[in-house]
């Protein structure tokens, strides 16, 4: 079976054409709606996917570049990353795969009994027994879970609101609280979703390269889930790095509809699943997704730009240019 030409290689969504380009998905759409990039709309309207062809990104790129060496103060086009150059874009990799139920398991019990010396057998049995039987953390308890000491709490809870600042100074400072806490108390698994949180928004508002950022976050989520399986910050900063960095759409819905199960009503959860399935062409679902994060985080403007994003890719051009 002979292969296609590598020059008529074909990009399947946003993430994989930005993904050529080393950029992130709201700079290639921009380029594409300022500077021409030749982006093509699957056939059946205007609410289909966008793919691209190799070469004829290859072939903007260049002619970009000449436009910016002739314009002073401009600035030169990115560089194209060739499919062989980077293996997440080679073929087989997916890029829209539709979304299966998600497999529902079990809670698991958290027993923690200590090995005490006890006055009386019946006395260890009888506590062993009730912590065996009594429930496991709420969702809303995980979410809102903090550590025992007073100091690691007071950085814990300055290392969320630095987070929620958005600027690439108080992200840097959340990195380090966060580190800080992890240092004191181990254990403490949001300290880690947290973490990873953080350095998934620090690439996108600070200096952090992605290798770097997606790197450290996803060895803090693995830590995350090793210690609480049951963390839903853990699974929604899980899907949005298999997703945005390894390209595995059905691994990344499988671990945001795991998230939304534990604690169905986290805004931030709906919110970064409705890009992904934005990004899929699951333009009805992702704006059910958004209607939910804005209810739950009503006034935020990070779901109102990539809303209007979203309306700008399902084909609504005047509205997304309107919000």
């Amino acid at each position: 079976m002979s292969h296609p030409d590598q020059s008529e290689r074909r990009l399947d969504g946003w993430k994989a054409i930005a993904g050529y380009f080393r950029r992130d998905r709201t700079t290639v759409m921009r380029w594409a709606r300022e500077r021409d990039l030749p982006v093509h709309r699957l056939p059946g309207g205007k609410q289909g996917s966008v793919f691209a062809y190799e070469h004829e990104l290859a072939a903007w790129a260049g002619q970009a570049e000449q436009r910016d060496l002739e314009s002073p103060g401009a600035l030169p086009p990115p560089l194209p990353v060739s499919a062989e150059a980077d293996p997440r874009l080679q073929e087989g990799t997916p890029s829209s795969a539709a979304p299966s139920p998600l497999p529902r398991k079990g809670k698991r019990l958290f027993v923690g009994a200590s090995v005490v010396i006890a006055i009386g057998a019946l006395v260890v049995a009888t506590v062993m027994l009730t912590d065996m039987l009594a429930p496991g953390p709420s969702p809303i308890e995980r979410a809102a879970a903090l550590p025992h000491n007073k100091t690691v709490t007071d950085d814990y809870v300055a290392a969320r609101d630095l987070w929620a600042r958005r600027t690439p100074e108080d992200l840097r400072r959340a990195i380090a609280l966060y580190e800080k806490v992890i240092a004191a108390d181990k254990d403490f698994a949001p300290a880690y979703a947290g973490l990873a949180e953080a350095w998934l928004i620090y690439r996108e508002y600070g200096a952090a390269t992605e290798s770097r950022a997606y790197s450290a976050a996803k060895s803090a989520v693995e830590q995350a889930l090793a210690l609480d399986n049951q963390l839903a910050a853990a699974h929604r900063a899980n899907g949005f790095i298999q997703y945005w960095w390894s390209y595995d759409a059905q691994r990344s819905v499988d671990s945001f509809r795991r998230a939304l199960a534990l604690d169905p009503r986290d805004g931030l959860t709906h919110f970064w699943y409705a890009n992904v399935l934005s990004d899929l062409g699951q333009d009805a679902a992702a704006q059910r997704e958004y209607d939910t994060a804005q209810l739950l985080l009503p006034g935020t403007p990070a779901i109102a730009v990539e809303r209007a994003c979203a309306h700008w890719q399902a084909g609504r051009d005047r509205r997304a240019v309107m919000e």
